[in-house]
């Protein structure tokens, strides 16, 4: 798979996770968390080009340095945006992440506990109906602790409650 080619760990995030965690969903584009090392943008670029996806920007070390992302295109055309993890929370959520079938590929996918945190954070009404959808289907077996573990201290340092209601909405209590 492309993604492998890459070399650097990452994890499958967005409509594509949703499709694998929650309730299936038409997305046009992918959406990936990619550990990159620090002042690499430039080889970032170049392992995507040897792993067959065009960079989309005129210059695109340079738009990976600004804005941390990295859009492309693969070798069927699909957009993919390669989002550089800038937290160790995201390189905790990409060591967490397991291989999961979508469609005809295996993919390297967040955990449900983390879509759900990424979707809490996000907020809009497809976020959340996306956050519910992924409880329902992991039932019994998503680790709410860990959801909680993550995005109570947020809201607090954040002094978000906003957030603390959304949290309470999708969760409970």
């Amino acid at each position: 798979m492309l993604l492998e080619r890459l070399g650097w760990p990452h994890m499958v995030i967005g409509g594509l996770a949703v499709a694998a965690r929650g309730t299936p969903r038409m997305t046009g584009d992918a959406d990936v968390t990619v550990e990159v090392p620090e002042g690499a943008e430039a080889e970032m670029v170049a392992r995507c080009v040897a792993a067959g996806f065009s960079p989309l920007p005129a210059d695109p070390a340079e738009f990976v340095h600004v804005h941390r992302v990295l859009p492309v295109a693969a070798e069927d055309g699909m957009r993919v945006d390669l989002v550089v993890a800038g937290s160790p929370y995201e390189s905790d959520a990409i060591g967490r992440a397991t291989r999961v079938r979508v469609g005809d590929a295996l993919l390297h996918v967040m955990t449900a506990e983390d879509l759900v945190i990424h979707k809490l954070v996000a907020g809009r009404p497809r976020d959340m109906d996306d956050a519910r959808s992924v409880v329902r289907r992991a039932g019994p077996a998503l680790d709410v602790r860990l959801i909680r573990e993550v995005v109570e201290p947020l809201a607090a340092a954040l002094a978000d409650d906003d957030l603390r209601r959304r949290l309470r909405e999708v969760l409970g209590g």
